[in-house]
């Protein structure tokens, strides 16, 4: 090999050194925080998600409450009815 080329190969190394070390500055943070923000938009909306399923689990056990609750008002309500003397016309 003759120097030309070994200058050459030299300042190729040089240029791969100094365009990782650019990509790495320019590149591998900004990815790194737009993925740690991602991240934490994520965990936030799986937070908020398990929160929404604990309130609608609450809200389905109140309804069911609920109706029992009418259908044992409504039973009583029957029940008082058909309790309730008739009066019949003309008998």
């Amino acid at each position: 090999m003759d120097m030309n080329t070994v200058i050459q190969a030299g300042a190729n190394l040089i240029n791969v050194g100094v365009l990782a070390a650019a990509l790495a500055f320019l590149l591998y943070r900004p990815v790194r925080d737009v993925l740690r923000k991602r991240s934490v938009r994520i965990q936030g909306q799986l937070k908020q998600a398990e929160e929404d399923m604990a309130k609608a689990e609450q809200l389905r056990l109140q309804y069911e409450q609920k109706i029992e609750e009418s259908s044992a008002n409504a039973r009583i309500s029957l029940e008082r009815l058909v309790k309730l003397p008739r009066k019949h016309a003309g008998v």
